[in-house]
């Protein structure tokens, strides 16, 4: 209860007379029954490791990031940037002294920074290694390749993959730490 009443207090749009959202990142909703009552409700944290609410507008009850929450009521957005960053990578940190207006790209390099997204072989969904991309790519540069679906079925992966690797669409992180052969346009990874 002392925490409610140190901290400040906002309400959550489109919720105004149900629910406050403080800079903390606590949400308040408040009871009318019999006499006026509030109450902090409990932030449940979802498969993705951010915090979110569930919020009732009195017919349907629908689940919100307290981020989202924090920024909307307390952080101006005047560039209209359409994500929140976590400053300091932790998720569950809803301060608003630890959230930012982000674009999609400054979330990004701000995530691989922090280590929070995998990149490249590391990442979850990867079915190839950095060898192996630079292979597939000389293949194709060389017009030493087989058909593209032929390479594609030796990596387990689409045709189109293929593809995007030679046009250096895919990898992008790869590209900035190879060399170019002179001689026959291979690349190969810079000692």
């Amino acid at each position: 209860k002392n925490s409610m009443k140190k901290d400040f207090w906002e309400p959550i749009i489109g919720f105004e007379k149900r629910y406050e959202i403080s800079r903390s990142g606590q949400v308040k909703a408040f009871k009318f029954k019999n006499k006026y009552k509030q109450q902090i409700i409990k932030r449940t944290e979802n498969t993705r490791g951010y915090l979110v609410v569930s919020l009732n507008d009195g017919k349907k009850t629908k689940q919100y990031y307290v981020h989202c929450l924090v920024a909307n009521a307390f952080i101006p957005n005047p560039k209209n940037k359409p994500q929140i960053n976590h400053i300091n990578g932790v998720k569950t940190d809803n301060r608003i002294s630890n959230l930012e207006w982000a674009t999609s790209k400054e979330d990004k390099i701000h995530a691989v920074s922090y280590g929070l997204y995998n990149i490249g072989e590391h990442a979850w969904s990867s079915k190839l290694t950095e060898k192996q991309v630079l292979e597939i790519h000389n293949l194709v540069i060389r017009k030493q390749r087989p058909m593209y679906r032929d390479l594609a079925k030796k990596y387990g992966i689409k045709p189109w993959n293929i593809n995007m690797i030679r046009l250096e669409k895919t990898w992008k992180h790869l590209w900035l730490k190879v060399k170019k052969c002179k001689h026959c346009g291979s690349k190969y990874i810079k000692d």
